[in-house]
């Protein structure tokens, strides 16, 4: 729900996006820090945005 709502619409407070669904506020900090970890968000002040760009880097795992 936290990534369709910041596609949706970019730069939303916490309040924002858990205001009209069942989202708590800790899970959606929980969710924002973890995307935030991974590259995928970033926030200025209150403000969480997804990230434009991903870089996709290789694992071991991959086939070359």
């Amino acid at each position: 729900m936290i990534i369709g709502a910041l596609h949706a619409r970019p730069a939303q407070t916490i309040g924002e996006l858990g205001g009209p669904t069942s989202v708590s506020r800790a899970t959606a900090y929980r969710t924002l820090r973890r995307l935030a970890d991974h590259g995928l968000a970033h926030h200025t002040g209150e403000t969480w945005s997804l990230a434009r760009y991903v870089a996709v880097t290789r694992t071991c795992h991959d086939s070359i």
